[in-house]
This record gives structure tokens, sequence and C-alpha cells, in this order.
């Protein structure tokens, strides 16, 4: 390793221990305003964000939400991962859900829909939302949707029940419905629907696999509703996934970086370059990057990733070229800041370096790692009390490691 990234590995290794990065959203709707008002979705969504934290994610809550804060909920969602490549995304609904011309739509508790065709603009198109996860980029996305009941609208006499099948499923991606496409879920008598009361008491047994999760869950789904609801599963990821602690291990059998790699996309390029670069392969990780570039020039992502591992290869000024593109490619992505303020203060620019570290706050004041960053610059300064404040900030917040 050059010198000129001995600092960036102090400033980035300093951090603790990462453990696997989990981040979560979990919304229920219940108290519709036009359609019929729900039991149990508060209750859902309430037990599973116990549930998932207990499992050590980071889990943002949307109670009766409005179609624009389920999106921005989505969009914040999509940025945690994209911020941490190998992280889990997790995504839970439980409230009404519509399918119509194909489409499959998670209706907001405000939603003034008189006709089929206001749900693409009054509803949340779930294939945008699966959509917006993929971008991300991240190891795994689980959707689970406890959505399937009857369609509420007046509109709907003769519309099919439930939702259909989703017609791209990403690359990456779990998704699971509460009962089969077509069919109504049972709503629950108790605190929980049946499906959502079966699915939380599973997940929540240790060391278990998440698709031996859903297969309990549909064991106790269709015994409790006497065979009458089946929930289904639609998966395009093919490796174990432990949402929470893994069983007690034996010898781990050597990782294999990509599975299922498709040439022609840039995303499969990024992930098995985050691969590489986690396992210390530098070159092959750049080499993937580079790829992912030429395949999508406008990725800012990709010449984001490709700048860090450069810094780590100790070529500085190429360094400097792949960040400041990437800044020019999506001038809002905070991360971009912070990867560029850590470089400023490898080479000794610290000035430079609280310019991109407070525009990176200001973009996103509630992410820990940026204050992190500025903080060790404070330290880099000499200004032991501001370099506390901004740590013991970080510390607060959680760090939020990339890798």
């Amino acid at each position: 390793m050059k010198n000129v990234s001995v600092l960036l590995f102090a400033a980035f290794l300093a951090f603790p221990a990462a453990a696997q990065h989990k981040f979560a959203l979990v919304i229920g709707n219940a108290d519709y305003r036009t359609v019929t008002k729900l039991k149990n979705p508060l209750n859902d969504a309430a037990d599973m964000k116990t549930v998932l934290e207990s499992l050590g994610f980071k889990v943002d809550t949307v109670n009766n939400g409005s179609l624009k804060r389920m999106t921005d909920a989505v969009a914040a969602l999509k940025a945690r991962l994209r911020a941490s490549p190998g992280s889990y995304g997790f995504l839970f609904y439980s409230g009404h859900g519509v399918q119509s011309q194909g489409r499959n739509y998670l209706i907001p508790v405000d939603a003034a829909i008189e006709s089929e065709t206001d749900l693409p603009r009054q509803a949340l198109s779930l294939q945008n939302a699966l959509d917006e996860l993929n971008a991300a980029a991240n190891e795994v996305n689980v959707v689970v949707l406890d959505s399937c009941r009857d369609n509420p609208f007046d509109w709907s006499p003769g519309a099919k029940k439930g939702l259909t099948v989703i017609t791209h499923r990403p690359n990456g991606s779990i998704v699971v419905y509460a009962t089969g496409e077509g069919m109504s879920a049972v709503d629950g008598s108790g605190r929980n629907s049946v499906f959502t009361g079966a699915f939380i008491k599973h997940l929540a047994e240790p060391g278990i696999e998440i698709m031996q999760v859903f297969k309990k869950t549909g064991e106790d789904v269709e015994r409790e509703t006497s065979g009458k609801q089946h929930p289904a599963v639609y998966t395009q990821y093919y490796k174990d996934v432990y949402l929470g602690a893994k069983p007690a291990p034996g010898p781990d059998p050597a990782p294999e970086p990509s599975p299922g790699f498709d040439p022609a996309t840039a995303r499969d390029y990024i992930k098995r370059g985050n691969f590489y670069f986690e396992q210390d392969d530098y070159e092959a990780a750049l080499a993937d990057y580079s790829e992912a570039i030429k395949l999508e020039p406008g990725n800012s992502y990709a010449w984001a990733v490709r700048g860090y591992c450069r810094v780590f290869r100790g070529e500085t000024e190429a360094a400097f070229i792949d960040l400041n593109h990437a800044v020019k490619l999506d001038p809002r992505n905070a991360y971009i800041f912070s990867y560029r303020s850590a470089l400023y203060v490898s080479v000794g620019n610290v000035n430079q370096a609280f310019v991109d570290s407070d525009r990176a706050i200001l973009l996103e004041p509630n992410r820990g790692f940026h204050y992190y960053l500025r903080g060790k610059a404070w330290q880099t300064k000499g200004d032991e009390r501001k370099a506390k404040a901004d740590l013991d900030r970080a510390e607060n917040l959680g760090h939020g490691l990339l890798y």
C-alpha cells in the first residue's frame, strides 16, 4: 500500500468492526379516509419493527402514510442501502393493496381514488418501489406484503382480488405475499393478521434461514385458515439469508463472488467489485467498477466506488478525477462528498475536507458517518473540542459504515 492511502485507512478502519448492515422500512396503513379502515396494520407494523430491531436492523416506520411519506421513505431506504453495498434491505407493508392492468399498488391512507386511472398518480407502485431498491445495488432486499385484501373501491366490483404476480422481479430480491396471486388474505381476529402473526413468530427464532421462516409461516397460515390462505414467495436470490444471527458455524466454505453474474448489467459488476474490495483485491474490484462505468457512464455510484477503490491503491490523482466526476453526476449524494473529504484529509488539504464534510452534513444531517469524518478532520487540524463534538454526534447517530 502506498503512503498516500495510509491516512484514509486510519480514518476508515478506526471505526468499530462492522457487522452485517441491515436497514428496514416498515409501513402500516390502517386509518383510511375514503375506504374501509383496517384493524391490524398498525399493530403489525409495531410488532414487525420490534422484531427487526432485535435482529439488528435500523428501522424506519411510517404509520398511516400519505403517498409522499411512503415515497420519501422508500427513497431514504434506497439511500441507506446504496451507501452500504453489502447490506440487507427489508420492506414490510401492511394495508390495502390492489392490482390494475397487471401492476400492483399500495394504497396511502389519504388516497381519493375515484377510478382505476387514478391509481398511478395516487398510490405507490410496487414495481417502482422494487426498482428503486434494486438501484441501490446492495446484497439482497426482502419485501413482505400483507396487503392481499379485497379491492376496497366502489368502482371495481369486477376487479380481481389481491395482488398479481410481479412481472419484473429484480435480481437480488425476495418478494413475499401474505397469500397467493388473486387471493384474499385474512385480516385476523387478534392483535395481528394471520400472516404477520405467524411471520414475526418465526422470524424471531434464533439462527433461522429466511426460507425456513417462510416455510414455517406458510404452514401456520394454512393450518390456521383451514387451507384458505397460502402465502406466496417469489425469489431472485439464491444464497442463504439470515436476518438475525447465523447458527453456530462449522468450517466456513470459501466465498463465491457472484453466482448468476450477468455481464450485461452494471449492477452485477458493482456487486462483484464490492465483493473483491472486501477481500482486499483492489485490482479486481477496480476492473469491475470500470466495466460498470463502461456499461452505464452516468452511474454516479460506480464512479464514486471506483474513486474510493483508487485511494486504497494509492492512485490519488485518479481518485480525485473519479470522485469529482461522481459529484458532477449526482451533486446531492452526501456519501460522495464524504469520500472526497477523506481523500482531502489524506493529502493534507484539511480546509477543503471541511468544505466537503459540511456539504455532506447539509445533505444528510442525521448520518453519523459524515460527522465521524469531519471529527477526524478536526483532529488532524488539532481542534479536539470540535473533534469531540462531531465524534460524539457520530456515536449517537451510528457510524453508518460503508465497508
